[in-house]
C-alpha cells in the first residue's frame, strides 16, 4: 500500500479516536454550557467550599448541587460523557446500575413509585472552581460517592470512592440473582479460599463483622491496628490475587487514573499491604462478612453487615490525598 495511503488512513484513526475522547475539561465544559443558569446556580461552587470534601452515602435532604434526575436527555448524555471523560465507561454503568439499585430497592420495600426516600432523582453534581487549572467535580447519593480532582487537565485525585448496594443480592422479582458489587465480592472470596489454614489464621482476626466500613466519617483516612496477613507472607500467585483485588478497586475509581496509583503503590512497595478478614467465610446472603486491605497509604473496605449480610458498603481511600490533600502539602512544601 502506498505510504501516504497508509500515513493517511493512520492520522484519520487518531483525529477520530480525539473526537471520540474529548479531555476533562472539554467534556465538562460542554455538560456545563448544556445546563440552565438555575442548574448552575446550584452546581458551580468554590475549591475552598466546605461542600467539597464533605461527603456521605446514605439518604439525606440537604444535599446540594444539581439533581441527575432533573437533567433533560442532552444533558444527562453531556454528564456521563464528563463522567467518561474522567473515570472511563465503567463508572457510567456503575452510576446507571447504583440508580437502578435504588428502584429496586424501593419496589422491595413496597414503597410507591413517586416515594421522595427512595428517590432515583436524588443524586447531586457539584463542580469546584470549573475553568480553573486545579478544578474538581464530586457526583453522590444513596450508596455512592465519587470525588476528583483535575488537574492540567488530569485525574490528579479519584479518592474517597464510595459504592454501596442494597440489596447485594436481589432476591425476589424481576431482577432476581442481581449482584451489583459481584467483583468485589468474588475476588476477595477467591482469595480466601486460595489461604492455607495457617494463612487464615493470620487473616482471620475476628469471628465478628464490623456494623459498617471503620472509614466511614472521618474526613481523614483511618489506618486500623490490626496486623493481618502481610504481603510477604503470601505465594506468588496469592500476592497476584491480592493485586488483581487492590487493582480493580484503583480502576473502578478512575480507569484513567489508574495507571499513575498503581506507580505511586509499586514505588512505595506492595510488600507494604496487608490483608484482614472478618465475620463468617461464606459471602451468601445471611453470611455476614468484612474485609480490609491496606497500606500506609491506601485503604480498601468492603462490609456486609446490615440487612443479615445482604447489604454492601465499599470504600477506597487515599490517606494522602483524599481531595486532593497532597496539593496542600505540595503548596506548603515549595512556597514558603
Amino acid at each position: 500500500m502506498n505510504r501516504k495511503i497508509v500515513l493517511f488512513i493512520l492520522l484519520s484513526v487518531v483525529i477520530k479516536l480525539n473526537a471520540q475522547s474529548p479531555g476533562i475539561s472539554a467534556a465538562a465544559k460542554a455538560f456545563v454550557s448544556s445546563v440552565t443558569p438555575a442548574q448552575k446556580d446550584e452546581m458551580m461552587k468554590s475549591f475552598a467550599d466546605s461542600a467539597r470534601t464533605k461527603w456521605d452515602f446514605v439518604p439525606r435532604e440537604d444535599r446540594t448541587g444539581t439533581r441527575i434526575g432533573y437533567l433533560t436527555p442532552e444533558q444527562l448524555s453531556k454528564f456521563f460523557a464528563m463522567v467518561s471523560a474522567t473515570a472511563g465507561d465503567q463508572m457510567v454503568e456503575r452510576i446507571k446500575n447504583i440508580r437502578l439499585h435504588e428502584a429496586i430497592l424501593r419496589a422491595i420495600e413496597k414503597r410507591p413509585v413517586d416515594d421522595k426516600y427512595r428517590d432515583t432523582t436524588k443524586y447531586f453534581i457539584q463542580l469546584f472552581d470549573f475553568g480553573q487549572k486545579t478544578w474538581g467535580w464530586k457526583f453522590e447519593g444513596h450508596h455512592i460517592c465519587i470525588n476528583y480532582v483535575i488537574k492540567d487537565d488530569k485525574v490528579y485525585s479519584s479518592t474517597p470512592n464510595i459504592h454501596c448496594s442494597n440489596p447485594a443480592v436481589v432476591l425476589e422479582g424481576p431482577k432476581q440473582g442481581y449482584t451489583l458489587l459481584k467483583p468485589e465480592r468474588d475476588m476477595a472470596k477467591a482469595f480466601l479460599d486460595a489461604l492455607s489454614t495457617d494463612q487464615k489464621a493470620k487473616a482471620i482476626v475476628s469471628a465478628e463483622t464490623p456494623k459498617d466500613i471503620i472509614n466511614y466519617k472521618p474526613r481523614k483516612a483511618l489506618l486500623d491496628t490490626f496486623a493481618g496477613l502481610q504481603w510477604k507472607e503470601l505465594g506468588s500467585a496469592q500476592q497476584m490475587k491480592l493485586k488483581e483485588i487492590i487493582l480493580y478497586y484503583v480502576n473502578r475509581s478512575s480507569k484513567l487514573f489508574a495507571k499513575d496509583i498503581e506507580t505511586k503503590m509499586a514505588k512505595l512497595g506492595w510488600d507494604k499491604f496487608s490483608f484482614v478478614w472478618m465475620g463468617s467465610q461464606e459471602v451468601t446472603p445471611g453470611h455476614q462478612h468484612y474485609y480490609r486491605i491496606q497500606s500506609p497509604d491506601f485503604i480498601i473496605e468492603y462490609d456486609n453487615y446490615q440487612n443479615n449480610g445482604n447489604h454492601v458498603h465499599s470504600i477506597l481511600r487515599d490517606v494522602k490525598n483524599d481531595f486532593g490533600d497532597a496539593l496542600a502539602e505540595h503548596y506548603e512544601k515549595e512556597h514558603k
